[in-house]
């Protein structure tokens, strides 16, 4: 305790010679002797002046509390916390201040420990988050030359004999392509990345063309593939169509993946309604193999698999009931399984969606078709610069250019493209991001600058697919992204979407 100028101490408890190792009688003598067992990184020039100020900034009846490390005489370093507070006689009258010093060393360090914990984690998840983005780009860029020529052998036609031959070429790519996926998302979840958009979209439609997307499959095995929609459910809802079109095809591709013979059937009915709000409850069932029971508790957890390792018959991580899991419950909903060995197997999910205020009835109704839309080959005769140093890569988008009628320029860096751009009119350029000499973010940001191309649409065509590297597209000034390896449909809607644009620029003009 001191008096309201602080300069004499009044009392000191007996508890101070055991926490600083120094006697009260010292303190007494010099009250500004305590400021020197301070560690000197915590010392300020005049600590009592500063509580005082403090004290008269905050109010005289606030209680001011501080954190500082003390050397005790046996080398220890401590933490104390200090709380001072004004005191008053039976009259009311400020009379001094007082303080209560604890030594609060165990939690200061237990706190410095989960402080020092949390900062490991965030690093090792920013490297497990730099590794899995580098992982995904080294594994696309191969699966875009095989993908890629697969798709070329099918534009331009092979001998009949060779047609199954590129078949399972591309089948074995997209499988290869669905594993990786599938690990991005999974790693993606477990650092807590993973996204979710708020969009509306048709429920019926997006079903439908899941549905129509196995066809072939469905086919080849001679199952029934059904499909029923309640008369009660809406269909247009607001939510993120992506993830949900995610979970139906992992939930059915494992359904038509372990039945042999019979149905696969999903059935969709709403379960609850209300103005805004519906409760949808989704049931993919199949006459397959079934689950064992002993295997039923396990199913949704990551790489959980059906099969022993050594006696495989189904393909497969065993994430992907996991990843589904995982979206679902992040989503507001729940997923179930019931299954019996030698019946098949029910897996259902229930997940709470929006109703969106705005009527979407209409913007969806020119899309009915449940089958995905084939874009018309037609020659588009557009002059695209093709920014892309890789060799294979380049052979492949310059050929399904071509083949759509487009003239290609190539440039192998930024630099190169630079100088090309300088010397010729494109209608259209075509990005790669990891370039030899600067990156895509970097050269679209420098064509930006320049007036004349401040309106030339860029399209990322790139195998850096995290919502980061999205984003770092967009704010560098790119109009479109497709991820590698490069779909041939994808790329001919691009073609075609800004041809019809240059052509209502042409008329406007």
């Amino acid at each position: 305790m001191r008096d309201p100028a602080c300069n004499k101490q009044l009392y000191v408890s007996p508890a101070y010679e055991k926490i600083w190792g120094r006697s009260c009688e010292q303190l007494y003598k010099n009250p500004e002797s305590w400021p020197e067992t301070l560690v000197s990184e915590d010392r300020i020039s005049d600590p009592t002046q500063k509580r005082i100020e403090e004290h008269k900034l905050q109010g005289t009846d606030t209680e001011c509390e501080y954190r500082y490390r003390i050397k005790h005489p046996d080398g220890r370093i401590l933490w104390i916390k200090d709380t001072s507070f004004p005191i008053y006689d039976d009259t009311n009258q400020f009379i001094g201040f007082a303080g209560i010093a604890e030594d609060v060393t165990k939690d200061a360090l237990h706190e410095q420990e989960l402080q020092e914990a949390r900062a490991k984690a965030e690093a090792a998840n920013k490297a497990k988050s730099d590794f899995l983005a580098m992982m995904s780009h080294e594994l696309r860029t191969p699966l875009n030359a095989i993908l890629g020529m697969a798709q070329i052998f099918q534009i331009k036609g092979v001998p009949k004999e060779f047609e199954e031959c590129v078949s399972v070429i591309k089948h074995a790519g997209n499988n290869l392509l669905s594993l990786v996926n599938d690990i991005l998302d999974f790693a993606k979840l477990e650092v807590g990345t993973l996204s979710f958009s708020n969009q509306p979209f048709d429920l019926y439609l997006l079903i439908s063309q899941v549905i129509s997307s196995f066809s072939h499959q469905v086919k080849t095995k001679r199952l029934n593939l059904q499909f029923n929609f309640s008369d009660n459910t809406p269909r247009v809802f607001l939510g993120d169509s992506k993830r949900i079109r995610q979970i139906l095809v992992n939930l059915i591709s494992n359904a038509i993946k372990f039945t042999d013979q019979g149905n696969v059937t999903l059935d969709v009915v709403c379960l609850e309604k209300s103005i805004d709000k519906v409760l949808i409850h989704v049931l993919v069932s199949d006459t397959g193999i079934g689950i064992s029971s002993d295997k039923l508790q396990y199913i949704f957890e990551k790489f959980s698999q059906i099969d022993s390792i050594y006696h495989r018959k189904h393909e497969g991580t065993g994430l992907g009931l996991a990843i589904s899991r995982e979206l679902v419950e992040k989503m507001g909903g729940s997923i179930n399984v019931c299954s019996e060995v030698g019946k098949g197997s029910q897996f259902s999910f229930t997940l709470p969606l929006s109703i969106p205020s705005v009527n979407y009835e209409k913007l969806f109704s020119a899309h009915e078709s449940p089958f995905e839309n084939e874009i018309e080959k037609q020659n588009y005769s557009l002059h695209v610069l093709l920014v892309e140093d890789n060799y294979i890569n380049q052979k492949i988008a310059t050929i399904m250019l071509e083949e759509a009628g487009c003239k290609v320029t190539i440039a192998s860096s930024g630099e190169e493209a630079l100088n090309k751009l300088n010397h010729e009119k494109y209608d259209l350029i075509f990005m790669d991001i990891g370039l030899p000499d600067m990156s895509g973010f970097d050269v679209v940001e420098l064509i930006r600058k320049r007036e004349h191309l401040k309106k030339t649409p860029i399209v990322a065509i790139t195998a850096h697919i995290l919502e980061r590297d999205r984003q770092h597209c967009f704010a560098a000034g790119m109009d479109m992204i497709i991820t590698k390896p490069i779909s041939h449909k994808e790329l001919l809607s691009v073609l075609s979407y800004w041809s019809e644009h240059r052509e209502l620029a042409n008329l406007a003009t």
